[in-house]
Order: C-alpha cells, then structure tokens, then sequence
C-alpha cells in the first residue's frame, strides 16, 4: 500500500500497528511517498495493490484516459491553508497580491491556491506562482526565496516553527475542501474482492479505535511518524478522520481541480472534463456494513 508517512493516513497506519490487518488475514506492507501523485505513480506502476491518494490526481488521471484505478473509499478529509511570511509585508490575505506564492501542483494545494485568492479578488495575474515539491517548500521560505507557500499539514506546522515569529497563516476550508481515498487497479479489485473489504473492514477498526482512544492514537502516530505529541495535537481539529463515501461531494472537489486545470493550464484548454463516476466505486464499503 502506497501512503504518506504523515497525519493524511492515520487510518491505515493505526490498522497497521494495532494489528486490525492482521486480524483480517492481511499482510501489509507500506511503501511511503511524499504526496499523493507519487501514491498514483506507484499504482499505475503495479509496485503497489492499494494507494492513498487525493482528488487532484484522479483528475488528472481522468483527462489522460487512465482507466486503470478505481476509488474504493475515502479515508480523510481536510483542508489546506497558506503560510507566509510577515517580514514580506503579509500580514492579511489581501497583502498576498504581488508576491511570490509557491505551490505543489497535481495535489490538493493548487485547487485550494487558486480558489483561495479567487475568494479574496486576487487575480492568478497578481501573484507570481512557482511550482516547488512538498519538502522544497520550507527552505524556500526560511531563505526567503518566496514570500508564501500553499500546503498540507504536517508542512504548514513545520514551516510555521522553522520560520518562529515571522510567519502568518492563513486558512479557510469553504474555499476548498480535500479528500485523501483509498485507490486501487481495476484489475486487482476484480481479482481479489475479499481482499479489498478485508483492507476496508480493517480500517473501519481504525476508525473506531482513533474515536475511542485519542491520546492513545495520537502518543502512537507521534511515534510512528517521528513527530512531537503536541505537533500532533496542533493539527488534528484540521482532519476529519472517517471511512467514508460521500459521492457527491467527492465528484465536485475533483471536478473542480478538472474545471481548474482546463482554466488555467494550456494542455488542458478545451478539452472535456471526463466522466468521474467511472473511477469511483462504492460497493467495497457498501459491503462492509457499518
């Protein structure tokens, strides 16, 4: 299974360390990416049965005509936010106009970007936006190569300490809401079923087992993923920690990164956005029951 070592895939990590795929009769072994596009690329690959992965990479996959995964859960949802520095001049949203805003693009960040400065009469015209990965961001700031970044939690805590009193973040989850799923092949999911809804009943144990013993969970992921209790604790109100299927909305949040992708990108102009249901499946969980 292709996950981030992060907060995003608390479910599968707490399934794993607390043996509930193992009382499914699963072995399963992680193989840690930094974002959900390399989770895709790992799929796609066949190095992996099942990846965690977010809306903007279904998307993308969709216009390429890859009909290879299928979404068969959602296991998070969340929302980015923006870190700046104050010593740029920022101190409120509007102070983002003429500054240089880094980004990851293909991930939850862009659509998040773009809406947010939309929300606040910022032209994509009025910024200067530069493409970075998820661990380029924070030497970009502290060295002041870029005024702001758009980003995920844990990334928004770390800069924000590195960074000490000169940072500002700013964060809005109506501008754009994200949800990390579990993907898997179309080939895989015909041939092992039983596979799939032992992986989903697993993290429904999780699930539960995060609800009804929170300190404990979170001293264990602090553990697990290397970080400090409280960095845990300071991020967590931002997750919704829940397996799920929300059809609906999940189809508009990717049809949105599709719609954005379309507006704003070139090799996309004029092309249809495609059909999104066909990537999703929710008969895995459906078969699980509650």
């Amino acid at each position: 299974m292709a996950i981030g070592k992060n907060v995003w895939c608390s479910l599968p990590i707490v399934a794993k360390e607390k043996g509930f795929f193992k009382e499914e009769g699963l072995d399963v072994n992680f193989n840690f990416q930094d974002a959900g596009r390399y989770c895709m690329d790992a799929l796609l690959s066949d190095s992996v049965d099942l990846a965690a992965v977010v809306e903007a990479n279904v998307a993308y996959i969709g216009f390429a005509g890859n009909r290879k995964p299928v979404v068969v859960a959602e296991i998070v949802s969340s929302s980015c936010g923006i870190i700046s520095r104050r010593s740029a001049g920022i101190n409120s949203e509007s102070d983002l106009r003429g500054k240089k805003i880094a980004y990851t693009p293909a991930t939850g960040a862009e659509p998040f970007l773009y809406r947010f400065l939309a929300k606040h009469g910022i032209s994509n015209g009025e910024v200067e936006l530069r493409k970075m990965q998820p661990k380029a961001l924070q030497p970009a700031l502290v060295a002041k190569e870029v005024d702001a970044a758009a980003t995920w939690e844990p990334f928004i805590y770390n800069c924000n300490k590195a960074m000490g009193g000169d940072a500002a973040e700013f964060r809005d989850p109506e501008a754009f809401t994200g949800f990390m799923m579990l993907a898997t092949s179309r080939d895989f999911a015909a041939k092992k079923p039983d596979s799939v809804r032992a992986v989903l009943r697993a993290l429904r144990k999780a699930e539960l087992y995060l609800k009804d013993n929170p300190k404990d969970s979170h001293a264990m992921l602090a553990r697990y993923l290397g970080m400090e209790p409280e960095a845990i604790q300071r991020i967590w109100p931002y997750f919704t920690m829940s397996l799920r299927m929300n059809r609906t909305d999940l189809i508009n949040a990717i049809n949105y990164v599709a719609d954005n992708a379309r507006t704003i990108d070139p090799e996309f102009t004029g092309k249809e956005t495609p059909d999104y249901n066909s990537y999703i499946d929710d008969s895995f969980l459906a078969g699980i029951g509650k």
